[in-house]
């Protein structure tokens, strides 16, 4: 571990993310300089140190601690040697007690021979994101909601949570005559901004042609026209 960090402090430190690595007992052994930065923590207070210790308390966007076992990214890396594929959200502290929301990846560290022997976070301050995150999820909110059916012969009812501040879920309920409603469950591929904007179009589409409710396989291809117009070539 110490003659792989000795090779690459010099570009590490030079990044504008924060970096730290962890060995696999997830005992930090190196702190860039912009970590330092964007957390107040220096690398004196840390490197030595476990990284579940009393340093970022890394939190999920309920406030549930992440730090341990089966909820640590990074861990997770090391364990399964896996590299995280998409940016997550979470909360950490810096050293002044503030909530720092972070984009954060993981990856696992590899030795000559193959094995994994560590793993590095890289992170970023995405308090910039978060705002626009929070709009969209006002946005999303006032697409969803939507006046229900009032049926004495049934009962509708709606909860949506999604898995990141804004996701890519979508449901519609229309009634098609006095005895059909038409439904509509979405769930669109990967989650956050991009998939949130997915379902307000899905949301129009729907509203555009809901009256072909009727025959279910001519809605389907209609919408499925809609959107391959607009992400086929995404």
């Amino acid at each position: 571990m110490k003659e792989l960090l000795e090779s690459t402090e010099v570009i590490l430190d030079g990044l504008s993310d924060g970096v730290y690595v962890c060995d696999r007992d997830r005992k930090i052994v190196y702190w860039s300089k912009s970590a330092e930065r964007i957390t107040g923590w220096q690398s004196e207070d840390v490197v030595g140190r476990l990284c579940l210790e009393d340093i970022l308390r890394h939190e999920d966007k309920d406030g549930n601690r992440m730090c341990g076992e089966e909820h640590c990214p990074l861990h997770r890396s090391i364990v399964t040697g896996v590299t995280t594929t998409v940016p997550i959200i979470v909360f950490a502290h810096g050293k002044d007690g503030r909530k720092i929301p972070m984009q954060v990846t993981t990856a696992p560290i590899h030795n000559g021979s193959g094995e994994v022997v560590g793993g590095v976070e890289t992170f970023r301050d995405a308090s910039p994101l978060l705002v626009d995150l929070e709009r969209a999820k006002k946005i999303q909110a006032q697409t969803l909601e939507q006046e229900l059916p009032d049926d004495p012969r049934l009962r509708f009812s709606t909860f949506y949570l999604p898995h990141e501040i804004v996701g890519g879920d979508y449901y519609a309920i229309k009634q098609i005559d006095k005895d059909r409603y038409g439904f509509l469950l979405a769930d669109m591929e990967g989650h956050g901004l991009v998939a949130a904007l997915y379902t307000m179009h899905l949301g129009i589409v729907w509203n555009q042609h809901y009256q072909l409710l009727e025959n279910p396989a001519e809605f389907a291809a209609e919408v499925n026209r809609e959107l391959v117009q607009i992400f086929g070539g995404v």
